[in-house]
């Protein structure tokens, strides 16, 4: 069995935090970014009383929880389709997930649920603040699912592929290091490991040991990973048209704005954007030849868009995921209120259509893919 995470009994995230501010961003020149270092500060001592409580009461429940079987993990690059693939499947009741909340407030989330998922909902609530999701513009709901990466950077874990998103100027570096393990020490892998797996123990207690359906971008290039600790896990990848991806990644990388303690600027923002879906789309064709038949099911967001249902069906066939007579009704209702609602519409300049054409060829090439409504 993964042996538990010492760091979450041992080291606060207010000290990861900092490490992370001295190890990324040790000058700290621009005042601009004091309060929202404040912010975080302040979110993480807030937590902190839980954090321990939470390990001192249930930290052997934790230890020792056992997931069901291996779960499901959505494959797929930032923006992909792989949000609306994973609601549409969380229909189906035997499924747990990570949720918002759990996500956002992950350092105590078993303990704090109960208490503050409903009185933090209604402050967002308020017609005053009336929150909304950055990245989907839709209300912020505490029970939409979330992300395994953002949960651990919501922890203050130091080595979360999401502060390369709080720190632009080493994203490559953040990301390399924690998606790719690239020049990382074999000691932090295993501290990375342990770390994520105590998270799928805590996010399985919360859902009273349904198996999980989870995603999280970054997983993309670590199926080899994630097959060390779930030898028997299903990967679904879920790919769109590169035009699109990138249009929606540049929107998704000025929502990081609000958060960053470094100046990136929009140019700088599109390099990472091709870097690191060249990278984790390099990792993920490699990769996939570890997986057996029933391991692993591919699919392109338009198809899932004009056939659902059928690509519902060859999902829990082939991975042979049971109980699909049981969800199936509650697919189709799903599928009748939400499906193609929501759909970000974009505009695109010759220029950005050769640029994004010439770095993404071969991806082009290999799935087919021409330019938008072509």
């Amino acid at each position: 069995m993964e042996k538990p995470s010492k760091r979450l009994h041992t080291i606060s995230p207010l000290f990861d935090f900092t490490y992370t501010l001295l190890n990324y961003e040790p000058k700290l020149t621009s005042a601009k970014y004091l309060t929202s270092i404040l912010i975080y500060y302040i979110k993480f001592s807030f937590f902190e009383p839980f954090r321990i409580a939470e390990r001192i009461f249930l930290g052997r429940k934790i230890r020792n929880a056992k997931l069901s079987r291996d779960p499901v993990f959505i494959l797929g690059y930032y923006r992909s389709g792989t949000t609306h693939l994973q609601e549409v499947m969380l229909q189906d009741p035997q499924f747990g997930y990570l949720n918002f909340y759990q996500c956002y407030f992950c350092a105590a989330f078993n303990l704090t649920e109960k208490w503050f998922k409903n009185l933090f909902q209604w402050i967002l609530d308020l017609p005053f603040i009336a929150f909304r999701h950055p990245a989907h513009n839709i209300p912020f709901k505490f029970y939409l699912p979330g992300e395994e990466d953002v949960s651990m950077v919501a922890s203050g874990f130091r080595f979360a592929s999401n502060w390369g998103q709080l720190y632009p100027r080493k994203f490559r570096e953040i990301f390399g290091k924690t998606v790719f393990f690239d020049n990382c020490p074999p000691e932090e892998k295993d501290l990375f490991r342990r770390e994520m797996m105590d998270l799928f123990r805590r996010v399985s207690l919360a859902n009273d040991g349904k198996p999980l359906l989870l995603k999280s971008p970054p997983q993309t290039a670590r199926i080899q990973f994630l097959l060390e600790m779930f030898p028997n896990a299903k990967f679904l990848f879920i790919r769109r048209n590169p035009h699109l991806v990138f249009k929606s990644n540049r929107k998704l990388w000025k929502t990081f704005k609000i958060h960053q303690l470094q100046d990136f600027s929009d140019a700088e923002a599109d390099e990472e954007i091709f870097w690191s879906y060249e990278k984790c789309h390099e990792y993920y064709e490699e990769q996939k030849k570890l997986l057996r038949s029933d391991q692993l099911f591919e699919l392109s967001y338009e198809e899932f868009m004009k056939d659902p249902m059928g690509h519902l069906g060859r999902i829990y066939s082939t991975l042979e995921i049971p109980g699909y007579a049981v969800a199936e009704p509650r697919f189709r209702d799903y599928l009748a209120k939400k499906h193609g609602q929501n759909i970000d519409r974009y505009k695109y300049t010759e220029e950005e259509l050769k640029m994004v054409e010439t770095r993404w060829a071969k991806w082009f090439k290999l799935w087919g893919y021409g330019r938008p409504g072509v």
